[in-house]
């Protein structure tokens, strides 16, 4: 089971009181079950308090009856959340659920009244929607809290559910197969020199530890290519095969991306996504990279560069 923490601005350093609630993720296809307060717009993943004596499967399973009317199976708990603000440490269970039947509804008062409705989400938009917590940091804390959450949790589960792939560092004996990748996808742009195997070869020279591919069955799945400059991490070209979309590879990409420009000492990454790459921005967002709008992006190319757009 993995555990993350996450620490908000007004945290005492100490705890002294604890919550536990259980959450069920239930998958169907590509959509995800919601609770939705049709009054508010707010939406979560169903679950709640563990009552005196209740397991955590057993909380999970009858707060989703009582919420969505679905009876589910749960299996193991796959992660654990703690969040701390000011003297209470919230622990949240997430369980993978599937569905084995319905059940009348039992809401609280105050579900009746936001209008809590279940509904069936696109995974992206799900996590499109929860990508927005930072806009509620002003206005909704409550909001902002539950989104960073749910965000966290789902990406982390649908990162683990990528079943059967290897992420292990990019090699140069990896560029036939990463530019035949990068060529099947829509919307990328590259250039005769620096993407060529040269310039490939000479960014992963210089930063060996932060470019990785994902296999799956052996084959190329998908490619990140990342560097620094000891101030700022880049991440460039992370590109999935079509095949293999919808299965948590990017996020997983990402996230061991990240994770080594960290180790690295960095505290920032950028990139560059064309604005017309609705996919790419959308995957971006999710990833939690924010819109810059208050700065001017500019180049200069100190050799002649033949551009290649996909």
């Amino acid at each position: 089971m993995e555990r993350v923490e996450i620490f908000g601005e007004n945290y005492f350093g100490h705890w002294d009181r604890e919550r536990t609630g259980c959450r069920g993720i239930v998958l169907r296809g590509g959509e995800i079950l919601l609770c939705h307060e049709t009054m508010t717009g707010l939406y979560m993943i169903p679950g709640g308090g563990l009552e005196p004596g209740e397991s955590g499967e057993a909380c999970c399973r009858r707060e989703l009856a009582e919420e969505t009317g679905l009876l589910v199976a749960c299996g193991e708990c796959a992660l654990e959340l703690n969040e701390y603000y000011e003297n209470v440490k919230y622990v949240s269970h997430f369980f993978l659920c599937r569905p084995v039947g319905t059940t009348e509804r039992r809401l609280t008062d105050r579900e009746r009244a936001a209008g809590t409705e279940p509904e069936w989400v696109p995974v992206e938009r799900a996590l499109a929607e929860f990508a927005r917590h930072e806009d509620y940091a002003v206005t909704d804390e409550e909001r902002r809290g539950l989104y960073l959450r749910d965000y966290t949790a789902l990406r982390r589960l649908l990162a683990s559910q990528a079943e059967g792939v290897n992420i292990r560092p990019m090699t140069i004996g990896d560029y036939d197969a990463v530019w035949a990748l990068w060529m099947s996808c829509k919307n990328m742009g590259f250039n005769n020199l620096d993407d060529s195997r040269e310039g490939v070869a000479r960014l992963l020279a210089r930063n060996p530890n932060t470019n990785f591919v994902a296999e799956i069955g052996g084959a190329l799945a998908g490619v990140i290519l990342a560097g620094q400059d000891g101030r700022r991490g880049y991440v460039y070209h992370m590109s999935v095969g079509e095949a293999y979309r919808r299965r948590g590879v990017g996020s997983a990409l990402v996230d061991r991306c990240l994770a080594a420009l960290k180790d690295e000492g960095i505290n920032k990454v950028a990139l560059l996504v064309f604005k017309y790459n609705d996919t790419g921005n959308a995957f971006w967002e999710r990833m939690g990279f924010s819109l810059r709008e208050d700065v001017n992006y500019r180049n200069r190319a100190l050799t002649e560069l033949v551009r290649i757009d996909t």
